[in-house]
């Protein structure tokens, strides 16, 4: 756990909360695939702020929680701060060789991605997927194209 004091305060007020508990760390890193989830959501009530959260998938495809944090706001310095801690505790190497973010591209998410883990190029799957000539994303055509991108990579 890490708790951020506003450094622009005179008196101690709180200002960010990271949390890793080690026993989710370890069985994530023991028995689950190098692929995390990344998002954001509104703290609501009286203390307003943002959750933000890491999370994977287990054997049984189950979500798996890595690493949660409180902030002030989604932006590009509160997930540089967390993204520098789910790092730290994963061992991520720069570059993030192996490594898959999934992401919905909020408020400076790509750009601190790009910064922590100093990567030459992102790409996005919705892209990649649209160029396979599928129209939309619903679950037959979803089938479909994921197959021809497969095929596609696998050559």
């Amino acid at each position: 756990m890490h708790i951020a004091l506003n450094p622009e305060e005179e008196e101690h007020v709180f200002h960010r909360m990271y949390i890793c508990l080690d026993a989710c760390r370890r069985g994530f890193l023991d028995g689950c695939r190098r692929v995390i989830g990344l998002d954001g959501c509104f703290v609501k009530g009286p203390m307003k702020g943002e959750l933000l959260s890491a999370i994977g998938r287990d054997a049984n495809n189950q979500i798996y929680p890595i690493a949660w944090a409180v902030v002030e706001y989604e932006n590009l310095s509160s997930w540089k701060w967390f993204l520098g801690h789910v790092q730290k505790d994963l061992n991520i190497p720069y570059g993030a060789d192996g490594w898959v973010f999934i992401t919905d591209k909020q408020k400076g998410l790509l750009k601190a991605i790009d910064n922590t883990f100093q990567w030459q190029s992102i790409e996005c799957v919705h892209d990649t997927f649209m160029q396979t000539g599928e129209k939309s994303i619903d679950s037959r055509s979803t089938k479909r194209g994921f197959g021809r991108l497969q095929r596609q990579v696998m050559r």
